[in-house]
């Protein structure tokens, strides 16, 4: 074995130079690591020159375009408000739509509306007396869809799908008059129901 190659012995063309007895000795990055440095370097320009001269959009440029295929994508309903009352008049008949609205209740509105409608951070649906709307089943659509950010409830329209906010507001008020465990006090003004739901 020569000397260059033996274990523990150093080649002294392997240094470059030394200085109070700490040896620097010449020994390159591994090949792989190199090349990686190399061209991170080549992308970093390549990066510099598209986006910083121009040619390419910036990060501004790529939301506003993003945001206008995604507004460009909503669906737009065309549906006539005669017609949603129709939808709704249809689900507060139908013990089927009635009984699935009863699970997206149960999922997104007891904490606050408690099981029975009876009102806790919310409040009381079963009552007469509505904060919002005149507690038709058109307004309880409407307060559902936009929601009230001002007293802390979510716009389900766009979290739940269609079907799901109509039989759910048609489920809210079959809860009229209905009795509760723990009514909560009435909130708003006390509206004069007709025949009309």
């Amino acid at each position: 074995m020569s000397e260059k190659n033996e274990p523990g012995k150093m080649n002294p063309d392997d240094i470059v130079h030394e200085i109070d007895g700490i040896v620097e000795l010449n020994h390159p990055a591994p090949f792989w690591w190199q090349a990686i440095y190399y061209v991170s370097i080549v992308w970093a320009i390549a990066y510099m020159s598209f986006y910083l001269t121009g040619t390419g959009r910036s990060t501004r440029e790529n939301l506003v375009t993003q945001l206008a295929a995604l507004e460009s994508s909503k669906v737009v309903s065309v549906i006539s408000p005669e017609e949603e009352k129709q939808e709704l008049v249809r689900a507060f008949q139908s013990p089927e739509a009635l009984a699935s609205a009863r699970a997206v209740f149960a999922k997104n509105c007891v904490s606050c509306h408690a099981v029975d409608g009876g009102g806790g951070i919310g409040p009381n649906l079963a009552d007469t007396s509505w904060i919002h709307g005149d507690g038709s089943i058109a307004s309880i659509l409407k307060v559902v869809l936009e929601g009230v950010a001002d007293k802390g409830m979510p716009p389900w329209g766009p979290i739940l799908k269609r079907e799901e906010t109509i039989s759910v507001s048609a489920y809210v008020r079959s809860l009229r008059d209905q009795p509760t465990a723990k009514p909560k006090a009435p909130q708003g003004a006390v509206v004069k129901y007709g025949a009309d739901i």
